[in-house]
């Protein structure tokens, strides 16, 4: 919540001398793997990176708020696509720890807390805790805090300085995870670089989606950007004690019309998702009456049906209504993620079922530079970009 988000540096993370994050970075998972590593549930998580080290203070520094707790600010310009934070966690659940009863994530958290440093658990105990009714304090402080990694398998962890990084629905950073990060985005030799023995947590990543100018505080979107003020004030007051009072929360600040937009937002995409599904429905039941076909014949024919008129009239409303996402978006201060990269992939997809392929090719290169900037371009969503093969768009068409 708004006073736990850590945070690494921009280009390549230096030295910071005197933080307790640089003794957990270096030390927790040294402490996790010799005295959990027998005890600890079975896991998928697999490993093979050193821990970042502190985040650089050139870059961004963590200072009181006025009604905020703590945050992240700025300590130079920081230009869209920097590196901002790397941290290793201090606790992460895995997709089957977080989805137990309470009492059963109580004991996970409780396991991994216990296996932290001392420090790290100080740390830790001071991180904002919004005393969720029920939970212990250390599963109130988890829940206060982490982020969510649907995007990444499911799951959530819990980082020192990403705790630190405030919310807000017009976000100027965005949060990924990494399993394994590539050795140039660190400094000095490399025998510098902690190595654990057998395991590791993994990395929460920050990247900057748009420029931030110095003194100006880092803020991230803790939820969907699907829903409206009501919706997303009610969240906020009940998960983490506080009222939004963004651009997009702020209904009567001159100019704004976020509300509309985002009315808009909800229901072009809610058409293009029904689009998506009736377009898959219809295919199978053309198939079933065509009866059996040779794959050359099925292709033939997915090529002639995908022409039909039917099926093009559905095709240009998705692409008018995804055409209009892709502005309304930035309208409302969405500069980067997955939702804008996937409208952009959904563009190209589209624009190759109209025969577009000059159309594709450019929603293609705007999802590329989209991830490119949200999440590095090493990262496993770039990969997936460029190993995309040759017909990825006819996925859900081509089979019965």
């Amino acid at each position: 919540m708004g006073e736990t988000r850590t945070k690494k540096t921009g280009k390549k993370p230096k030295p910071c001398g005197s933080s307790s994050a640089l003794k957990n970075s270096i030390g927790v998972l040294d402490e996790v793997v010799a005295k959990s590593s027998n005890n600890r549930p079975p896991s998928t998580i697999s490993f093979e990176q050193a821990p970042p080290r502190p985040y650089d203070t050139s870059l961004i520094q963590i200072e009181k708020t006025a009604n905020k707790g703590y945050g992240v600010f700025a300590a130079r310009k920081i230009p869209a696509g920097t590196l901002c934070l790397v941290e290793a966690p201090l606790i992460r659940l895995t997709p089957s720890e977080d989805v137990g009863t309470d009492e059963q994530r109580q004991l996970y958290i409780q396991h991994y807390y216990e296996a932290l440093p001392t420090h790290s658990q100080k740390d830790y105990r001071h991180l904002c805790d919004t005393k969720k009714a029920d939970f212990t304090r250390r599963m109130s402080i988890f829940y206060s805090n982490c982020y969510d990694m649907k995007h990444y398998g499911g799951g959530a962890c819990i980082g020192e300085i990403a705790s630190r990084i405030n919310h807000c629905c017009t976000p100027n950073v965005v949060f990924s995870f990494a399993e394994t990060l590539p050795g140039s985005l660190f400094t000095g030799d490399k025998k510098d670089v902690p190595r654990p023995s057998q395991a590791s947590v993994g990395f929460m990543v920050f990247h900057a989606i748009k420029d931030i100018s110095k003194g100006k505080e880092l803020v991230s979107n803790y939820q969907s950007i699907w829903r409206l003020t009501p919706e997303r004030q009610a969240e906020m007051s009940i998960h983490y004690r506080f009222r939004c009072d963004c651009m997009a929360c702020e209904q009567d600040s001159p100019g704004q019309d976020g509300d509309r937009r985002r009315r808009n937002m909800i229901k072009y995409r809610n058409i293009v998702l029904t689009a998506d599904k009736e377009l898959t429905m219809s295919r199978k039941e053309w198939l079933m009456r065509q009866g059996q076909m040779s794959e050359s014949e099925r292709h033939e024919d997915l090529y002639s049906w995908l022409r039909s008129q039917v099926v093009q009239d559905k095709v240009s409303t998705a692409l008018e209504k995804l055409t209009a996402l892709a502005q309304l978006l930035p309208k409302e201060g969405i500069h980067g993620g997955h939702d804008l990269a996937n409208i952009y992939k959904d563009l190209a997809k589209w624009s190759m079922r109209a025969d577009d392929e000059v159309a594709a090719n450019k929603w293609l290169q705007s999802e590329l530079e989209i991830c490119t900037k949200s999440f590095g371009s090493w990262s496993e969503r770039v990969k997936e970009i460029h190993e995309r093969q040759p017909g990825w768009w006819l996925i859900g068409l081509d089979k019965e």
